[in-house]
């Protein structure tokens, strides 16, 4: 930036020049800016992988160690932030990631006259399309497609089911009514089953049984009363059988700390969510780039797109 100092003089104020050395400047092409964008994730993965270990070396040290107890209790906390730091960086470059491996596809055709027209990459208009080095690229994105555009939903999904029961964590409450609700749906399954096996009868007009007699008490019936005894000695065994409850709670605090960002945010039935965002974001920013760019078409897409985004919320 110039400007005058009044007296004819100008003054530049264009400070980032001088940093620059030699004249040097960042002008990638425009297929080279996608391998610099593909490689980000890897070097920040082992950037935090070479802090971790550095960590751990000056953890190992006699004199910053205090016992073996707390080395190993602070190696699990580092290890959980580690993974929780590449956890939010992939979460944050994820849209980015999807933009620019659909954006090798999205070309454009030239016309030169009625009858010549060539197709080229949008990006730069010196690179045709589909043959020699943007052929090669158009390889490599389908790759990385599958390793980033599928295969982080693909973890996320794996990582939630994986360590769905510490997901929450658990109470007792939760582990009765969870009990209770299993013996519910055997129960209306066996009744089904049995109902199928009976043999057709004929359809005879019969009286319905008369009411049964009302009782003059409001306590419970000795079956009902049997069968709530019987779920509460099936989940006293069944939580007799599960680790001790010292154990499950700090298993779900490491989990928590290590993944919350990828379900806390959500209700307990709905830990799953966020594969939704995902998909979500990687179609409006990624997907869209190659619907036909500028046209009403794309405009249509995205209302759509995001409408039934809207009754997924809606009906959730």
């Amino acid at each position: 930036m110039k400007i005058s100092d009044g007296l004819g003089a100008v003054v530049n104020l264009d400070f980032i020049a001088a940093f620059a050395v030699g004249g040097c400047k960042l002008a990638i092409p425009a297929l080279e800016k996608f391998t610099v964008h593909m490689s980000i994730p890897p070097m920040l993965a082992m950037t935090v992988i070479l802090a971790y270990m550095t960590s751990l070396l000056f953890l190992s040290c006699k004199c910053c160690t205090k016992d073996n107890e707390y080395r190993i209790k602070m190696t699990n906390v580092r290890k959980q932030t580690s993974i929780k730091i590449v956890m939010f960086v992939v979460q944050i470059m994820y849209p980015g990631l999807a933009t620019r491996i659909f954006s090798i596809y999205r070309c454009r055709t030239v016309a030169f006259s009625l009858h010549d027209s060539i197709e080229v990459f949008n990006a730069d208009y010196n690179i045709p399309c589909h043959i020699g080095e943007h052929a090669s690229f158009e390889v490599v994105a389908a790759i990385f497609m599958v390793v980033y555009v599928a295969g982080v939903p693909a973890v996320v999904l794996f990582i939630l089911l994986s360590n769905h029961q510490h997901l929450h964590k658990e109470t007792r409450q939760t582990v009765i009514q969870s009990g209770v609700a299993k013996r519910s749906r055997v129960a209306k399954w066996t009744s089904f089953i049995m109902w199928s096996n009976e043999p057709s009868k004929t359809l005879d007009v019969v009286a319905p049984p008369p009411p049964p007699p009302t009782r003059a008490h409001s306590g419970p019936s000795p079956r009902s009363s049997a069968l709530e005894e019987e779920d509460e000695t099936q989940i006293n065994s069944e939580l007799d059988r599960t680790p001790s409850s010292h154990l499950r709670e700090s298993r779900h605090h490491a989990i928590k700390y290590q993944y919350g960002a990828l379900y806390s945010q959500y209700e307990r039935d709905y830990f799953w969510f966020e594969l939704v965002i995902l998909l979500m974001k990687m179609t409006m920013t990624g997907a869209m780039c190659v619907i036909e760019p500028g046209s009403p078409v794309q405009l249509l897409y995205a209302t759509i797109i995001m409408t039934i985004y809207m009754l997924i919320v809606l009906k959730s």
